[in-house]
């Protein structure tokens, strides 16, 4: 027999209360110094002038957010442009030469391809 045999349903109810509460009390501690590091990082990035290494959580894949863009222009665009729209969609990065990163992703991508006589990047059809 297990201690739990010898409570009561009020009791069991009574304890995973207390654990549900100290769960809550942990998950504020954890919010409260996530916080604190991301203050510390940008202190620390503002004094050196360099980064942290943080990196953004964007809603999409690079590969995915470059496919959005390229959705909306049948024709293509050519890399610079399609670099630019895809961090005007709101697509963050902390990269020095992002268009360096759109190129190696879409060189990867099976569902991307480059129009030889026009030079721009298109959906594949």
């Amino acid at each position: 027999m297990s201690d739990l045999d010898n409570l009561s349903v009020a009791e069991i109810q009574q304890m995973l209360k207390k654990q549900q509460g100290r769960v809550q009390q942990l998950q504020k501690k954890r919010a409260k110094l996530a916080e604190d590091i991301t203050n510390i990082d940008a202190e620390i990035a503002e004094l050196t002038g360099q980064g942290t290494g943080v990196r953004f959580k964007n809603k999409y894949s690079n590969e995915d957010a470059i496919c959005n863009v390229l959705s909306k222009y049948k024709k293509g665009l050519p890399l610079a442009e399609l670099a630019d729209a895809v961090l005007k969609s709101g697509h963050q990065t902390t990269s020095n030469n992002f268009k360096n990163i759109v190129y190696q992703c879409i060189h990867k991508s099976p569902r991307v391809t480059r129009d030889v006589k026009t030079k721009r990047y298109q959906l594949q059809k």
